[in-house]
């Protein structure tokens, strides 16, 4: 049997896999995710955390997988991981973010047949375009804009709900953060799951309904500028 720890860095917090191959070949995943908050920013912290979480925490017994990997994007993410971790006992590789993703989808074998893939990110902080050479991995041409973001598509619902009719005014009545946080829960739940609509919840109030519709319909217009950035890349 063998195990493996593959974590992901963005700027909103940090995912993690630690997958469990038997030797029939069978894989047994557990996925956790460690997001920042005003207190724990630093991503070589979280990092650091993630790996005590999922060594110590997850599996039933605490263990050491055989293999750790973090994926970062930029140069200043792997220096802020690398010294987090070389505190650790553990010996971690760093993977450029594009590495990983290409070699993923080599894995599928739904790339062979072409000589270059745009891979596309579409993060908290910003929308990543990399064109690469599916041969030798060579980055040919990369883009990124901050125009695009799911932060922006959390502050676009956040002021649909407090903009809902429902909702009464004065706003200062509402916790911001709570409610941004269920703003982005909900742009989770219908970007994910098949449901027709979401309620946010709101202190004394009234749930406020999303129904996929309305979402559709508040995302387009930044959904549009994606396309477009991304045919531009």
């Amino acid at each position: 049997m063998g195990m493996s720890l593959g974590m992901s860095t963005g700027a909103a917090g940090v995912s993690s896999a630690l997958v469990t191959t038997a030797s029939n070949g069978a894989q047994n995943v557990e996925f956790r995710y460690l997001s920042a908050d005003q207190a724990h920013t630093d991503l070589g912290d979280l990092v650091r955390s993630s790996i005590s979480l999922m060594t110590t925490q997850v599996p039933a017994d605490p263990t050491t997988p055989d293999a750790f990997a973090v994926a970062y994007r930029t140069q200043e993410q792997a220096h802020s991981i690398r010294s987090a971790v070389s505190r650790q006992r553990h010996r971690v590789h760093l993977v450029p973010e594009t590495a990983a993703t290409l070699t993923y989808l080599r894995h599928t074998g739904e790339v062979a047949q072409h000589a270059t893939v745009a891979i596309v990110d579409f993060g908290e902080s910003g929308l990543s375009v990399a064109v690469v050479d599916q041969v030798d991995g060579t980055v040919l041409h990369a883009d990124r804009t901050s125009h695009v973001s799911g932060t922006g598509f959390d502050d676009l619902i956040f002021h649909h709900v407090v903009g809902s009719p429902t909702t009464p005014h004065p706003l200062r009545h509402l916790d911001r953060d709570l409610l941004s946080g269920r703003c982005r829960v909900a742009k989770e739940q219908l970007s994910s799951e098949p449901k027709s609509h979401v309620d946010i919840d709101l202190q004394g109030i009234r749930p406020i309904e999303i129904s996929r519709t309305g979402f559709d319909e508040i995302a387009a217009p930044t959904v549009r500028v994606a396309v477009e950035f991304i045919r531009a890349t």
